[in-house]
C-alpha cells in the first residue's frame, strides 16, 4: 500500500517532492492493489491469529487476497513468512 510507503517516508522525513516522485515512480513500474471490504475480515484474522497490529494485518491481509508472496514493510516481522506471505525490509542493506 503507497500510503504505508508514504507514512514511513515522511516519518523518516524525507522530502515530500522526494515521496511523491518515489509514488510516481512506482506507479508506473508495478501493479498496485488496493483492499476492499473483504480485507477488513481477513485482517483481523490476522489480529486473532498471528498477533498483528490492525494496520500491519491489512497490509497482510492485502497481500493474501491478491495472491502476493511478499510485503515490503520495515513494521512487520522483517524476514519472517506469514500465513504464505513473506516480509522485507524496503530499507534493509542486505
Amino acid at each position: 500500500m503507497l500510503a504505508e510507503f508514504a507514512h514511513v517516508l515522511i516519518r523518516k522525513r524525507r522530502p515530500l517532492e522526494t515521496i511523491r516522485s518515489d509514488i510516481g515512480v512506482l506507479e508506473r513500474t508495478w501493479q498496485i492493489v488496493a483492499p476492499d471490504a473483504s480485507t477488513v475480515s481477513l485482517a483481523l484474522i490476522g489480529v486473532e491469529e498471528h498477533q498483528m497490529s490492525f494496520w500491519d494485518a491489512m497490509l497482510w491481509a492485502t497481500a493474501k487476497q491478491h495472491r502476493l508472496t511478499t510485503i515490503l514493510s520495515e513494521d512487520g516481522p522483517t524476514g519472517s513468512t506469514v500465513g504464505d506471505v513473506r516480509y522485507l525490509s524496503p530499507f534493509s542493506t542486505e
